[in-house]
């Protein structure tokens, strides 16, 4: 998996349309990746976003046409609202109480550790390109920790061959 988790500033909640607008922009440009050989590799996706657009598309009589952000902060802020009131538990998974913090989690399908530097890569560059000033986004989950292990892995396998290759040249 990877998760973005996303902060929002101090006097900011993630209630905000345009934050709303960046993390539906940043899905999409993550889901656009394609990997060398596998091709797509991002599988399903889950975050707040798709409880605003799943909630308003209802409040508006199930047209297909309305899953969307809605057009306002305060529709955003009543459909959490709503929804809060039918399932906070289920909402407590994707955010926190008072709003200052969510995550939005996407599968990828399995790779060798070392091709998903190209898909960090891509995700950072989309976390710059569409997450709104007053927000700090940050990549995270299973995918980040298996591309910096084997890094490391790899730094010090060259580190300690090389400080081999040095003394037993000496030797």
């Amino acid at each position: 998996t990877v998760t973005v988790l996303i902060d929002a500033e101090e006097g900011r909640t993630i209630k905000d349309r345009n934050l709303l607008l960046g993390m539906e922009k940043l899905e999409r440009h993550i889901r656009r990746y394609q990997d060398p050989q596998e091709g797509s590799i991002i599988g399903n996706a889950i975050s707040i976003l798709d409880i605003v657009k799943e909630s308003w598309r209802a409040y508006n009589g199930a047209r297909p046409s309305e899953y969307r952000v809605p057009p306002s902060d305060a529709g955003i802020s009543d459909m959490l609202e709503m929804f809060q009131n039918a399932g906070p538990s289920d909402l407590r998974r994707l955010a926190v109480s008072d709003f200052s913090r969510t995550q939005m989690t996407l599968r990828v399908y399995w790779l060798e550790a070392t091709a998903y530097r190209r898909l960090t890569e891509h995700i950072e560059e989309g976390i710059r390109a569409f997450i709104p000033p007053g927000f700090r986004a940050r990549p995270t989950g299973s995918v980040y920790t298996l591309v910096t292990t084997i890094e490391q892995l790899l730094w010090d396998l060259m580190k300690s061959f090389g400080v081999a290759f040095v003394v037993i040249t000496i030797i």
